[in-house]
């Protein structure tokens, strides 16, 4: 009987111990369970900002791309907007060069009006002039001679940006100073026929697309593509195109692809712009 007892208490005092420790496991559980709440809760609060902070950046590109757009906008107008200033200085400037010789064929025309006041054939050729003059009709193509420019690029441009012209600022030649260095442009003193030939190079494992340009007008374009190591960093591209007085060409980068890398000019080579007038019109 005593055994049986003594058994009891045994199986009671097991059970019981055994209840505890399960008891004091759930704690534990719930305890962890109750942390892992706690860091999802966190986590998910985290997430929400992120969210927001993703939407608010959303928002700014979309306001930079629009912005973008606009300035692009605002650089075509003031592309064109020099364009026309450089055709209306070239136009002045042939303008203020005709003018002595215009004046002493007037002096030349009154001298005759006032010895043959019945001569027709003699004041023909000066009323021409005069209606021409008054007109802003040139007769005649002015007697420019020879045009021609070579430039090379001295340096890196480094991260050239769309839409960007290039300034090949080291003149080599520049017969009748029609090619200004600043703003790598060529300006037509005389309407004719004009060749240009223009060469870009990339550093290795880049590319960049190249536009040459008439005023506003893409008249050729090239791509330099290095992407695969450094083997083919030069291209090449020429036209030949009809200008009138005052119209400009010019090398830029392409107006939408950006080029990756930047433009390589060193003592193994580098970028050049060169032109010349083949004939006047």
């Amino acid at each position: 009987m005593f055994i049986k007892i003594l058994w009891i208490i045994v199986y009671l005092a097991t059970f019981l111990g055994i209840r505890a420790d399960i008891t004091l496991q759930q704690t534990r559980y719930e305890e962890r369970l109750n942390l892992v709440e706690k860091v999802l809760m966190k986590q998910s609060n985290e997430i929400e900002e992120l969210k927001m902070v993703v939407q608010t950046q959303k928002n700014e590109i979309t306001q930079l791309k629009m912005t973008l757009s606009k300035v692009k906008r605002l650089q075509g107008i003031h592309d064109k907007s020099i364009s026309v200033l450089r055709r209306l200085i070239m136009k002045s400037k042939i303008i203020l060069e005709s003018t002595p010789r215009e004046n002493i064929l007037l002096r030349k025309d009154n001298k005759v009006k006032s010895l043959e006041p019945n001569s027709e054939i003699k004041t023909g050729e000066v009323s021409i002039n005069r209606a021409s003059r008054l007109l802003n009709v040139p007769t005649s193509a002015p007697d420019i001679g020879t045009v021609a420019f070579y430039a090379l690029m001295s340096h890196d441009e480094l991260n050239p940006g769309p839409h960007h012209t290039i300034a090949f600022d080291l003149v080599k030649t520049n017969i009748h100073n029609s090619y200004n260095h600043f703003t790598g442009a060529f300006t037509a003193p005389i309407h004719g026929v004009y060749g240009f030939i223009y060469t870009l190079r990339m550093n290795c494992r880049n590319h960049g697309t190249f536009e040459i340009m008439k005023n506003d007008e893409v008249e050729g374009t090239i791509h330099v593509n290095v992407e695969n190591g450094c083997s083919g960093q030069f291209s090449t591209g020429s036209i030949i195109v009809i200008l009138n007085i005052g119209d400009t060409v010019y090398v830029r980068t392409h107006s939408t692809l950006t080029p990756s890398g930047l433009i390589q000019s060193n003592i193994h080579g580098g970028p050049y712009f060169a032109g010349w007038l083949i004939a006047s019109l």
